[in-house]
């Protein structure tokens, strides 16, 4: 029942017969489920009392759902003259994406479109905040209504505290090293300078030397 509202690609499980009857044509109609690339070919004709319809049921929308890898197919775009202009909008729940929509032009020539979206939500925080804060004040939620954001909140939290944990460990550790190399750098300055005020010492008793001589 979660395909009824709309358009399928015909492949889908468990879809023995799939009749659109948009074809335009008055005497027959086809059916557009397949295995594959193995059409089942369940056509039909249509009697002569029959009379077509240009209406579209208001629930059926130009939509899909994405697969196990996030791949999906929008199957059957109508288009007028030289084609139109359609918008890809992604929606998941409270979720946004980037980009938030793709235009793609549909025509003759331009059948075949990709439009990759990308969910950013994991990395805003108030993503989920704002939301959770509309519901619960413009739009009467409960608490048990917003646990999705509430949930989402603390798993960022979690993470944010894990990755701050993570970089100041980091750059603790180079602060040490740091240190460690000044002290090492310190105690080889001490070393050279005292040599040299030992061949100095040295040079006054060879100058006492001579200065007896």
């Amino acid at each position: 029942m979660d395909n009824y509202d709309r358009l399928l690609v015909g492949d889908e499980k468990q879809l023995e017969t799939y009749w659109t009857f948009d074809e335009g044509l008055r005497t027959q109609f086809f059916d557009y489920s397949r295995d594959g690339t193995n059409y089942r070919k369940h056509h039909g004709r249509i009697g002569s009392n029959a009379q077509a319809s240009t209406l579209t049921p208001g629930t059926l929308r130009l939509k899909a759902k994405t697969d196990a890898d996030g791949n999906y197919i929008i199957q059957g775009i109508p288009f007028s003259g030289e084609g139109s202009t359609y918008s890809i909008i992604p929606v998941y729940g409270i979720h946004e994406f980037k980009p938030a929509k793709a235009l793609r032009f549909v025509g003759r020539n331009s059948m075949v479109h990709t439009a990759d979206f990308e969910d950013v939500s994991w990395l805003f925080p108030s993503t989920f905040g704002v939301r959770a804060f509309i519901r619960a004040n413009s739009m009467g939620a409960s608490v048990s209504q917003i646990l999705p954001e509430i949930r989402y909140l603390w798993i960022q939290a979690a993470a944010y505290l894990g990755m701050a944990c993570l970089v100041y460990r980091y750059q603790f550790r180079l602060m040490r090293k740091a240190t460690g190399r000044r002290a090492s750098l310190g105690n080889k300055a001490t070393g050279k300078a005292t040599g040299r005020r030992v061949s100095g010492n040295g040079r006054a008793l060879l100058g006492n030397k001579y200065a007896g001589r």
